[in-house]
């Protein structure tokens, strides 16, 4: 229930409460008045007609007020009702503003003990940054150095494999298989039996 219909029940109680207020005090005036007649000099049948008439009256202001009770009971049940509903509304909302401020508590620590952590790790790549940046000339000559090395022995390697493409010695040792190979088929040839013919 919003605040403006609130405020709208309770101008309604209020209204009521007074028409209920004002209906007793005039009935209390009427009957007071009539009282007053009664007991006055007035005659018999006169008397008769108008008891008659404020018996008639008196009925009419009971069920008129029974009517306003039963208005103002409900009226005040249901008013009741809203103030245990807002009661359990606002236990609620506090509830949830207690949960959220205990998770916003932790997301704090969380978020502190991640700011450690990232400082330190800010820190370290700082420190490494500064050591690479001091080792780094250093290295890159060293570097160079070993490139210029593989270079040099890349063309000391290709120069060794074309003189010995061009060598004599490597010719006469391929070579050599052919002239050497019928002097081997006699060496592999086993001995023959004497009675044996091939």
């Amino acid at each position: 229930m919003t605040n403006a219909d609130f405020q709208h029940f309770q101008a309604e109680l209020a209204l009521l409460k007074e028409q209920m207020t004002l209906q007793i005090e005039a009935h209390r005036l009427e009957v007071a008045a009539a009282l007053e007649r009664v007991s006055g000099t007035r005659g018999a049948a006169a008397v008769g007609d108008e008891l008659a008439a404020m018996r008639v009256r008196t009925v009419e202001w009971e069920r008129r007020e029974l009517e306003l009770g039963d208005k103002l009971s409900s009226k005040t049940a249901g008013y009741q009702a809203i103030v245990a509903r807002a009661e359990l509304d606002r236990c609620r909302h506090e509830q949830q503003i207690g949960d959220l401020e205990k998770r916003l508590a932790l997301t704090n620590v969380e978020n502190q003990k991640l700011h450690s952590v990232l400082t330190a790790l800010m820190a370290e790549h700082a420190g490494c940054s500064q050591l690479a940046a001091k080792t780094l000339p250093e290295d890159e000559a060293q570097l160079q150095q070993l490139k210029q090395r593989l270079r040099t022995s890349e063309l000391e390697c290709a120069g060794l494999r074309q003189e010995m493409q061009g060598s004599l010695a490597l010719k006469l040792a391929r070579a050599i298989p052919w002239l050497l190979r019928p002097v081997r088929s006699l060496f592999a040839k086993p001995p023959q039996s004497p009675g044996v013919r091939t």
